[in-house]
């Protein structure tokens, strides 16, 4: 999990292998993304200007865009051998990196609502994105649409999580709440599970535990901002995770 400052936080066997904070590297843009290489032994966390690091072992070459976006970086996806990545903007546009081909976008449409997410679909042939309408728009041979979150929710859109094949998809909406479409089953939300949701202290630096109750209300005030929270439930939901961070 990685936060807006680039504050990266590690839970169950995922190592912390550094990141921008630790390495006091001058950000000026906001971190918006994170995706992990095909060993699972680093990854790639992307700014909103398009930006991208790398922290692995042993170290890789990162990729360093100079892009004149129109829109932000919204997020980041890799391809199943995390030999190239995909970058999806808020307008849809695509940035492919590496062996991540390029399978089209929705920059040339006209979204009601920006998409806030990007997930990649079996083998790297295609991807999903979701605009917080929670429609989902696919590319790609095997990004087959199973479906939409469209009225399942009444809160917006977050995410789009794939699952291990590729073969379905969960639209995480921003109240915790997981819709799965194609074979992707339900494995619970965070409105269902019980999660213990931390604050970091602008003056400390060190991350409290606070009520999830009061996850919203900090969410809109200056003094405190929630950085990171964890489950301490069996439920595995790490996208929903995510939502609130």
């Amino acid at each position: 999990m990685v936060t807006s400052t680039g504050v990266v936080r590690a839970f169950g066997n995922a190592v912390n292998y550094g990141s921008p904070s630790k390495s006091k590297l001058h950000l000026s843009k906001p971190i918006v993304g994170i995706a992990a290489t095909a060993d699972g032994k680093g990854y790639w966390l992307v700014a909103s200007g398009g930006t991208s690091t790398t922290t692995v072992t042993p170290p890789r070459t990162a990729h360093r865009p100079s892009l004149h976006l129109s829109k932000p970086i919204v997020g980041i996806a890799a391809t199943p051998d995390g030999k190239g990545y995909w970058l999806v903007a808020s307008d849809g546009g695509i940035f492919n990196y590496g062996d991540a081909a390029y399978y089209g976008s929705t920059s040339s449409r006209h979204l009601s609502k920006a998409i806030v997410g990007i997930a990649p679909a079996s083998g790297g042939k295609g991807y999903w994105l979701v605009p917080p309408t929670a429609s989902v728009y696919a590319f790609g041979p095997r990004a087959t649409n199973y479906g939409s979150g469209t009225g399942l929710s009444p809160s917006p859109s977050k995410a789009i999580v794939a699952t291990v094949d590729g073969a379905g998809y969960w639209v995480v909406s921003a109240n915790g709440t997981a819709a799965g479409f194609g074979n992707a089953g339900a494995q619970g939300s965070a409105t269902s599970a019980k999660y213990t949701w931390w604050e970091e202290r602008p003056d400390t630096g060190r991350p409290e535990a606070v009520p999830p109750t009061r996850c919203p209300r900090l969410l809109g005030t200056p003094a405190y901002s929630v950085r990171l929270a964890s489950c301490s439930a069996t439920t595995h939901s790490s996208a929903a995770l995510k939502v609130c961070a």
